[in-house]
């Protein structure tokens, strides 16, 4: 798969299949079976030949493990992501039209214009303090660059005023206090 561009895109298909036909039934909050989270694995690690990512659409797979995954272009319309570990993944360009994101940890995600339209981001953290062993606290970002959030839910998220700044979106539910522009 990371060889061969002739192989690559069959064999992303297939595992993109494979999660989507392997959790379509699944309503629960428990994590990915072990097969499942083993497929977003090699998908998350995967190198990117051409432009095309995974086809997650629908899939249901919360609390699973995508941290620094490569989710460029990913089709995750209507995924159900509730408390996902998606930090320091790769979105760009992601459509995650109405995805649920409740919970999700998105901290240093990279959003660029991902399209997150009535995508359900009640209480994600996007936003957070850190401290590398021994070092100062520091504060990590999901970039939002780009994104479109027309009528999204980002209640309770742990969103700074700045990152909704490089956002855009018309009816997005906010706490009270922050503000975004409306898409051009």
């Amino acid at each position: 798969m990371n060889t061969s561009e002739q192989y690559h895109m069959p064999v992303l298909e297939a595992l993109s299949a494979f999660v989507r036909d392997s959790t379509r039934t699944e309503k629960g909050d428990d994590p990915p079976a072990t097969d499942v989270q083993a497929a977003l694995t090699v998908i998350a690690r995967r190198s990117a030949i051409g432009k095309e990512g995974p086809d997650f659409t629908n899939a249901h797979i919360p609390k699973a493990g995508l941290n620094y995954a490569n989710l460029i272009d990913a089709a995750l319309t209507e995924a159900t992501l509730t408390g996902a570990f998606l930090v320091s993944a790769n979105l760009t360009e992601a459509g995650l039209i109405r995805a649920n994101l409740t919970g999700a940890f998105l901290v240093n995600a990279n959003l660029t214009s991902a399209n997150l339209t009535q995508a359900n981001l009640t209480g994600a953290i996007l936003t957070a303090l850190y401290r590398e062993e021994g070092g100062p606290e520091r504060k990590a970002h999901a970039n939002l660059k780009g994104a479109r959030l027309d009528d999204a839910d980002l209640r309770g998220a742990t969103v700074t005023q700045a990152q909704l700044d490089q956002a855009c979106g018309t009816g997005v539910k906010l706490d009270p206090g922050l503000t975004i522009k409306p898409c051009p």
